[in-house]
């Protein structure tokens, strides 16, 4: 459990830096445009400090309602403006969800090499997690495929 949280605690800062970039051209292009564009309801969320700009990012990441954030900054300035909001999306909803797996992937391939961790133990959480064998059972149907599965599993035959 602790080889992971360096790589996690530098996968974190990557994230807030560019939570700060982003949070920083926001508050460039955005400030006070909430305002003037929804005079007869209060915004969801604003660019005019850096905390409101992290808390509409945050919200942005997580999707709820990042349309209503986006529309009225977009509709109430240039077009070049979207592309704030599709590289922010494309930046941190795809690449750090596929660094986080990555990330993941690669402590497991560490303890694996090191054996730290068993094929047994690997086996075994697969199975846990959703019935896939490591033999070519394809998948958790019920094969009945001798081997098929963990030690403990009820569908491998005994001798």
């Amino acid at each position: 459990m602790s080889k992971i949280f360096p790589s996690f605690i530098s996968l974190f800062a990557l994230l807030l830096l560019v939570f700060y970039v982003y949070a920083v051209y926001g508050i460039f292009f955005f400030r006070g445009l909430a305002e003037r564009v929804m005079q007869d309801k209060a915004p969801t969320a604003s660019f005019d400090t850096l905390g409101s700009a992290f808390v509409a990012l945050f919200q942005m990441l997580t999707g709820a309602h990042w349309d209503e954030i986006m529309y009225p900054m977009i509709l109430s300035s240039d077009w070049i403006t979207t592309w704030y909001f599709v590289s922010f999306i494309f930046v941190v909803t795809l690449l750090f969800t596929n660094l986080f797996v990555g990330v993941i992937l690669s402590v497991f391939a560490r303890l694996a090499d090191k054996d730290e961790i068993s094929d047994r133990d690997l086996q075994n959480a697969m199975y846990d997690a959703g019935g896939v064998s490591g033999s070519g059972g394809g998948g958790g149907g019920g094969g009945g495929e001798s081997g098929s599965g963990p030690p403990h599993s009820p569908r491998q035959k005994t001798n």
